[in-house]
């Protein structure tokens, strides 16, 4: 099953720019979904690496798995393309933020 990895900065993490930054990739499995998230949250995180791989496993009843840098200004998703629309985590990244529901 198809997964789609987003990443991206919320608003409020981006002195002196109208709006959020994001960034989507679609890829051909659950699995290379989560090593992408991995090298883009060691890069968005500036060289922070978190703490499993599979911090992004997604399944079924889970379809959706969302990580906040530690300092809350960039975030990585991964979710399955199973058919069930979800909307873009981007929509939802500075709305989390504002509601300190973003984690680690």
């Amino acid at each position: 099953m198809k997964a789609i990895v987003e990443w991206g900065r919320p608003k409020a993490a981006c002195k002196n720019r109208p709006c959020g930054v994001s960034g989507q990739f679609p890829v051909d499995n659950p699995k290379q979904a989560c090593k992408l998230a991995l090298q883009l949250f060691y890069t968005l995180g500036e060289g922070v690496n978190p703490c499993f791989e599979n911090m992004w496993a997604v399944t079924k009843e889970d379809p959706r798995q969302v990580v906040w840098t530690k300092d809350r200004t960039a975030w990585v998703a991964v979710t399955l393309l199973d058919g069930v629309m979800r909307g873009r985590y981007a929509a939802l990244a500075d709305q989390e933020h504002a509601r300190g529901e973003a984690t680690v």
